[in-house]
C-alpha cells in the first residue's frame, strides 16, 4: 500500500467512517448532556438561522432547532458521511427539519454573515484553530454568536487507557497504523494545549472573537463495567486501529490490564465512575470583521 493510498483511505473523513457506528453505539450517549448545556449558553432565538460545525451525529443541531423553533433554520456540517448519515436518521426519528450537509470547518463554504450564530459540540478537535476559527468567524453575522465545547484535562480512567496503549502498542506498525499514528489528534493545538478556560478564552480572542466567556464544568459519566468503558474507549480512530494491530492473546492480556486499572473508579455493581472536566466557550463575532481580521494578523486597522 503506497503512501497516496493510504493517504487517500485515512483522511480524516475516512477515519471518522470507519468507526461511525461504534462512536454512535458508546460515545454519542455521553454528548447528550454537554450538547444541551451549549445550547442553552448560545442563548438561540426563534427565528435564528444557525449553523452546527462538525456536528458528528447531530445532537447540538436538534438540541438547537428546538431552540429556534419553525421560523429559523439549522445545519450540521462534518466531513464524515458516515457520521451524517446517523445525524439524519435521528433528525427523522425526531421530526426535527436539520439539514445535514458534507463541509469542512476550515473552508466553510457559506458567504460571510450567513448565520447568527455557530455552535460546535466537541467538533473542532480535529481542526487547525488557524484555519477553522477564521472559517467561522467569517459566516458569522456581526456581533452574533459563537457557543462550543471542548475536552478538558484526561480524566483519570481515561489517562489509564492512554498510558495502558502505549505500553502495550506494537512496535512494528502496518502502513495504516503509522499513518494513523503520524496524524495522531492528540497532536493537534486543541488537544495539546487549550485545557484551561484561560487557554481557550485567549485562543478565541485572539482570532478576533470578542466578549469570550469560558469555564470548565465536570460530569460524572457512568459505565456499567469496565468492558464498557473499553468499548468508548476503542470508539475513536487510532485507539481502536491501536487495539486491532494486537494479537488475540494480546487483546486478552490488554482487556485483563485494563480491567484492574479501572479499580480506583468502581462505582455500585462493578460500574465505573469517570469524572471529565468539559470546556465551554461563548463568545461574539466582532461587530467589524474588517478590524477583527487584521487583528489576526497582527496588522493595524488604520
Amino acid at each position: 500500500m503506497n503512501d497516496t493510498h493510504v493517504g487517500a483511505e485515512l483522511a480524516p473523513e475516512a477515519r471518522f467512517d470507519a468507526v461511525a457506528a461504534d462512536y454512535e453505539k458508546h460515545v454519542t450517549p455521553l454528548f447528550r448532556g454537554p450538547a444541551a448545556d451549549l445550547i442553552e449558553r448560545a442563548a438561540l432565538q426563534p427565528g435564528e438561522k444557525v449553523l452546527d460545525v462538525g456536528t458528528g451525529p447531530g445532537l447540538a443541531a436538534l438540541f438547537a432547532a428546538s431552540k429556534v423553533g419553525p421560523t429559523g433554520s439549522v445545519t450540521g456540517v462534518d466531513l464524515s458521511e458516515a457520521m451524517l448519515a446517523i445525524a439524519r436518521q435521528r433528525a427523522a426519528k425526531e421530526g426535527l427539519g436539520v439539514e445535514y450537509l458534507r463541509g469542512d470547518a476550515e473552508a466553510l463554504d457559506y458567504p460571510a454573515g450567513s448565520f447568527d450564530a455557530v455552535v460546535s459540540n466537541f467538533g473542532l478537535g480535529t481542526t487547525d484553530p488557524d484555519r477553522s476559527l477564521p472559517s467561522i468567524r467569517r459566516v458569522i453575522k456581526p456581533g452574533g454568536r459563537f457557543a462550543l465545547t471542548h475536552w478538558g484535562p484526561s480524566s483519570r480512567p481515561a489517562q489509564a487507557f492512554y498510558d495502558l496503549m502505549r505500553r502495550r502498542r506494537v512496535a512494528e506498525p502496518t502502513p495504516r497504523l503509522e499513518w494513523l499514528r503520524n496524524t495522531d489528534l492528540t497532536a493537534r493545538p486543541w488537544e495539546s494545549q487549550i485545557k484551561t478556560p484561560e487557554a481557550l478564552a485567549a485562543l478565541l480572542a485572539g482570532h478576533g472573537f470578542q466578549n469570550v466567556q469560558s469555564s470548565l464544568r465536570e460530569y460524572a459519566f457512568t459505565f456499567a463495567d469496565s468492558d464498557a468503558y473499553l468499548d468508548m474507549s476503542l470508539s475513536f480512530p487510532l485507539s481502536r486501529a491501536e487495539f486491532d494491530a494486537l494479537s488475540p492473546g494480546n487483546q486478552r492480556m490488554f482487556k485483563h490490564e485494563f480491567n484492574a486499572l479501572m479499580a480506583p473508579f468502581r462505582g455500585p455493581n462493578r460500574s465505573v465512575i469517570s469524572r471529565d472536566a468539559i470546556l465551554f466557550a461563548v463568545a461574539r463575532a466582532p461587530d467589524d470583521p474588517h478590524s477583527a481580521a487584521l487583528r489576526g494578523t497582527g496588522r493595524s486597522p488604520g
